[in-house]
C-alpha cells in the first residue's frame, strides 16, 4: 500500500502551479486536461451566507502540473463537464462532501 501511495503521490508532485481567474486562461487549463491521461480535482465552496454551496475553489492536478482555480470569477465549467465525461481519461479523482 505504502508503494501505491508512494507512486501516486511522484506522480502529481507539482512541477507546476498555476492560479486561473480569467476564462482565457481556463481554456488553456482545458486544453491541457484533454492531453492529461490522470486527472485530480478537489473542490472548495463557499457556505458562509448562503443556503446552497457557491462554487469558490477548485484544484485540478494532473502529471506535471496543479492549477488553481478561482471560481467566485463566475467562469464557465461547460467544457470541463465534457472533459470529465469523456472515456480518453485513464481515470478521475475527486473530494466528496465533508
Amino acid at each position: 500500500m505504502k508503494i501505491l501511495i508512494k507512486k501516486f503521490y511522484l506522480k502529481f508532485f507539482p512541477k507546476k502551479l498555476f492560479y486561473i481567474n480569467d476564462q482565457e486562461s481556463l481554456k488553456n487549463v482545458f486544453i491541457e486536461l484533454e492531453k492529461s491521461k490522470l486527472i485530480a480535482i478537489d473542490t472548495e465552496f463557499d457556505w458562509r451566507n448562503t443556503y446552497f454551496p457557491i462554487l469558490s475553489v477548485m484544484q485540478i492536478a494532473t502529471e506535471g502540473k496543479i492549477f488553481i482555480i478561482d471560481f467566485l470569477e463566475k467562469l464557465n465549467l461547460e467544457p470541463l463537464k465534457n472533459i470529465m465525461l469523456s472515456k480518453k481519461n485513464k481515470g478521475h479523482i475527486s473530494c466528496c462532501k465533508k
